[in-house]
């Protein structure tokens, strides 16, 4: 991971890209990071566009209020609507003595 003040970024910003391609770099400010330049993946990018989207935060706070106002299903219920096979306990097993 490299470093720059952001005072002494004086390279273009094609130039940082290409460097990010290595490592990722952080942007200080008096020695504090203030922002991260790095390789991002498709998935990456399609979380960050309808993360961002004012549209899908609108849809989320809805779904919200409702869930609130009327509740939700378990994940049981909908096991038994769909007929899937319940998912294995995710409680790690007590180890078995020896004899």
């Amino acid at each position: 991971m490299t470093r720059v003040e952001l005072r002494d970024a004086t390279g273009s910003l094609s130039e940082y890209t290409r460097k990010a391609r290595k490592a990722p770099i952080v942007v200080t400010r008096r020695g504090r990071p203030v922002a991260l330049l790095r390789v991002m993946n498709d998935e990456e990018w399609e979380d960050f566009v309808v993360g961002s989207s004012p549209a899908f935060r609108r849809i989320i706070e809805r779904s919200w209020k409702d869930y609130e106002a009327r509740g939700g299903v378990s994940v049981e219920q909908i096991e038994r609507q769909f007929a899937l096979p319940p998912r294995p306990s995710t409680r790690a097993k007590k180890p078995r003595r020896s004899k």
